[in-house]
Order: C-alpha cells, then sequence, then structure tokens
C-alpha cells in the first residue's frame, strides 16, 4: 500500500512537472505569434500611401491592375530591403570557409559548434537516473516511470571553453551576424506577405459597387442629367436583328 501510494505522489508530480513546461512552452510560442501579427498588422498599411493616389487618378481601375502594382511595388521593396543582408550573410560566410579551408584540420567543427559551447546544458533528473544512483550505492529504488522528471529546476552544467581560441570568437561573431540578419530579412518577409495579402483582400472591395452605401441624395451630379437608356444594348441589338430576319 506504501509503494502505490509513492507511485501516485511521483508520478502526479512528474506529470505537473511536465504539463508546467509545455505551459510555458505555449506562452512562449504564443507571445511570438502575438509580436509576428501586430508586426504584419502595423506594416500592412503602408500599400496605402501609393495605392491610394493609384486608384484616384485612375492609374488603377480594376482589380486585377489594384493587384499587380501592389506587387510590382513590393517586391521592388523587398528587393532594396534584403539585398544588403544577403550581401554581408554570404560574404561572411566566404571568408570564413576560406579561412577553414587554409587553416588547420578541425577548424570548420570549431567554426560552427564553439559559440553553442558558451550555452549552459540543462538536464532533468529522472526517475530512472535517481535509481541507477540509487542502485550503484546500494540504497532502496524509488518507485514511478523511468523517463519522468523528478525536479522542475533542472540541472545546469557548462562546457569547459578555451578563451585563447580565435576560432571561438569567429564563431561567435558569425552566429550572432546571422542572428541579426536572419531577424531582419525575416521582418521584411513578413511585412511583404501581410502587404500583399492586405492587398488582394483591397482589390475585392475598393471597386466594388454597394448600394447599403447609396444615396441618391448624396450624388454630387443629377441623376436627370445623366444620360440614360430605356432599353438595354443587348435587348435593342436582338431586336434590330429580328426585324431584319
Amino acid at each position: 500500500m506504501c509503494h502505490l501510494f509513492k507511485l501516485s505522489e511521483t508520478t502526479k508530480k512528474g506529470f505537473l512537472i511536465l504539463v508546467a513546461f509545455f505551459a510555458i512552452i505555449l506562452l512562449i510560442f504564443g507571445f511570438i505569434y502575438w509580436l509576428i501579427a501586430k508586426h504584419m498588422q502595423k506594416n500592412a498599411k503602408k500599400i496605402d500611401g501609393y495605392m491610394v493616389d493609384l486608384c484616384r487618378y485612375r492609374i488603377v481601375t480594376n482589380p486585377k491592375q489594384f493587384v499587380e502594382a501592389v506587387k510590382y511595388y513590393e517586391q521592388r521593396n523587398l528587393y532594396r530591403a534584403i539585398k544588403w543582408p544577403l550581401r554581408i550573410f554570404i560574404l561572411t560566410l566566404i571568408l570564413l570557409l576560406c579561412y577553414c579551408l587554409f587553416s588547420t584540420p578541425g577548424t570548420t567543427k570549431k567554426i560552427f559548434t564553439s559559440f553553442f559551447d558558451l550555452f549552459p546544458r540543462l538536464k532533468w533528473q529522472t526517475v530512472g537516473s535517481i535509481n541507477k544512483e540509487l542502485e550503484a550505492a546500494g540504497q532502496p529504488l524509488i518507485v514511478g516511470i523511468s523517463w519522468m522528471p523528478v525536479s522542475f529546476i533542472p540541472n545546469v552544467t557548462f562546457k569547459k571553453i578555451d578563451a585563447t581560441d580565435i576560432n571561438l570568437y569567429l564563431s561567435t561573431l558569425f552566429y550572432l551576424v546571422t542572428i541579426v540578419l536572419f531577424f531582419n530579412i525575416s521582418g521584411h518577409a513578413l511585412s511583404y506577405y501581410a502587404r500583399i495579402r492586405r492587398g488582394m483582400a483591397k482589390s475585392k472591395t475598393v471597386f466594388e459597387k454597394n448600394l447599403d452605401q447609396f444615396n441618391y441624395h448624396s450624388l454630387d451630379t443629377p441623376m436627370t442629367s445623366m444620360p440614360i437608356q430605356s432599353t438595354p444594348p443587348i435587348q435593342t441589338n436582338f431586336d434590330h436583328e429580328k426585324n431584319e430576319q
């Protein structure tokens, strides 16, 4: 009975730790999604700056031209925004590869892995790992699922690094530059997608005729001054062909 009680408590604790861990992950991804949504919403409206004038002066007169104009402008804007970040990344990568080519064996691995040695290693103790230590010490084992964590706080370890190794600094510089350029290019790509999506959505409504917002008395030009054709052109042509027969 005592073992069953311990199993229940250990299992409950492990599941609570897993639930808390996944809840934190969901919160992080939710925050990232919120940031992306706000960024896209803010940048999507920048097409209004030029599309309003194109429509006002009748340069764009239909939905197809509207979408094509947005794509034309935004493709040019995207190219201008990311051309230098891409060039910097390619140039940095080429210089590092040339350095690795003329350096000692193993330099390539150090360049692309030394940066991660700066970060701590996190390891959660599980029921299985504790039981191995208890078994080696001749102590009674705890009851529970072997893979289940026994604590929410992980063990933190650091890998020993060589502060005099130039490859560590080159690796750090490369990854820092890559991260900055990645966020820069990703931001412009998301802005491009948001503006194209807004352009496609607005192309369906800008040229739409809606009687719900139509008011006869608000017209600048009286209806009587506009030519009115009592018979539709299609019907007139049909009657004319019928009389000829």
